[in-house]
């Protein structure tokens, strides 16, 4: 008969977190530019662009506090480079998760304010303030990439095992 492992602990749930809030968060903008195409339909994707986005921002969120508890487990492995290399992620990280918050708080305006202010509901202003939101979302996504790979580099360079 199949048996499920048990749930790993939340120190070591890190591994299996991180990597649902990245993928959201580099999906969203794959709707943004859809709604961009499709004006007439163009709603509907930047509304579901808001969701995911708040989703990988809760998963961020997550993966930040899985993080830390696995940063403290990982100390005790003793590994060469280790703290340098967990400094970088976390200052990245640190530093990521706000910046995504912030990029969805704006998103959410861009997004809602329309419905209650016609003014800024005018098409072709909407289409320059996205084309600048994909902008800034870019070099968000930068940042986000970079703290991906600064993680990788405690697994795959460093060594840092969540199961022993």
């Amino acid at each position: 008969m199949f048996e499920l492992p048990p749930v790993p602990s939340w120190e070591r749930l890190h591994p299996l977190v991180v990597h649902f809030p990245i993928a959201l968060l580099m999906v969203a903008p794959v709707l943004i530019v859809l709604g961009l195409i499709r004006p007439r339909n163009r709603h509907p994707y930047h509304v579901a662009a808001f969701a995911i986005m708040l989703l990988g921002v809760l998963g961020a969120w997550l993966a930040l506090e899985t993080g830390e508890a696995a940063a403290q487990e990982a100390l005790s492995q003793h590994l060469p480079g280790f703290m340098e290399a967990l400094t970088a992620h976390e200052n990245a990280a640190n530093l990521t998760e706000p910046v995504f918050a912030g990029l969805t708080f704006l998103f959410g305006l861009l997004v809602f304010l329309p419905l209650v202010w016609k003014k800024a509901a005018r098409p072709k202003l909407l289409a320059w303030l996205m084309l600048g939101y994909l902008l800034l979302y870019g070099a968000g996504m930068v940042m986000l990439t970079q703290t991906g790979h600064r993680g990788a580099r405690l697994v795959h360079e460093v060594g840092v095992r969540a199961w022993k």
